[in-house]
């Protein structure tokens, strides 16, 4: 496992396990309120908001080492060469659209023509 991994793999087991304090503490907030502890409360209120704090700093830096990675240039070079290409492909759908739509316009002005015909000279 490279260090990328590891510390990849440390975010996560950190993040997971301040959710679990967050739960935990917020399972304590519930009981000193119905208790009426207003103290507790209020302690445990301002530690839930740290491990929140420090969850966000957390993601904050998951995002900073994101985008400054290589896979993430990488991707976003093959999505932008994908789109391009997918308005390449939509530009020739619309050129064969208007094509047959010439054709169809061609088509009907023939039939118009054959329907005038058919009255001078009878078709079988």
């Amino acid at each position: 496992m490279g260090a990328t991994d590891r510390a990849q793999r440390l975010q996560s087991d950190l993040r997971s396990a301040i959710s679990d304090n967050i739960k935990a503490l917020r399972i304590q907030r519930r009981a000193a309120i119905q208790a009426r502890d207003t103290a507790a409360v209020d302690s445990l209120d301002v530690s839930i908001g740290k491990l929140q704090e420090q969850r966000d700093d957390l993601s904050f830096l998951s995002l900073e080492a994101l985008e400054d990675s290589e896979e993430l240039r990488q991707t976003i070079a093959e999505l932008t060469e994908a789109a391009d290409a997918l308005k390449d492909e939509a530009d020739n759908i619309k050129t064969v659209a208007g094509a047959l739509e010439k054709g169809a316009r061609i088509i009907d002005q023939a039939v118009t023509v054959i329907e005038k015909l058919r009255r001078f000279v009878p078709f079988p």
